[in-house]
């Protein structure tokens, strides 16, 4: 069984993305709705928590599989929970379409610094280096 994964911080860089699923799979961007994306205080990275009404891009990778998902579930560790989630997508010709996904939740938003998370920064100045530094072995 394969599932949608929807990324919203460092996963959504293939420098991050690639070392933990090798495998060449399609995505699209895509829109989370009822979470807001927030830097995670002293880190480089985000995550999300419940807000009414925020909208969070990102990038819905396509049909990951169980053994996928579980070296994605390592790289994140105990301060985020993979849930089940719906994203909108907008097709090529247009069509707006709500999709199955899961996602990584951060656990505890008291430790989010409520500023917006910058992917463009994260780019210029962490993505290259963001994996070979938080990838230890678990």
């Amino acid at each position: 069984m394969t599932r949608h994964v929807f990324t919203y911080g460092s996963l959504m860089f293939v420098q991050v993305w690639t070392p933990l699923v090798p495998r060449p799979l399609a995505s699209v961007t895509a829109v989370l709705e009822g979470f807001i994306r927030e830097g995670v205080r002293g880190q480089r990275y985000p995550g999300i928590r419940r807000e009414a009404g925020a909208r969070t891009p990102g990038r819905l990778y396509l049909n990951v599989d169980e053994h996928e998902l579980a070296r994605l579930d390592a790289f994140e560790g105990d301060a985020y929970q993979r849930e089940s989630v719906q994203v909108s997508v907008v097709t090529r010709d247009g069509r707006h379409l709500t999709l199955p996904a899961e996602v990584y939740r951060f656990i505890d938003p008291t430790a989010l610094d409520g500023a917006p998370w910058d992917p463009e920064r994260f780019a210029r100045e962490s993505a290259a280096g963001f994996y070979r530094d938080h990838a230890s072995p678990r």
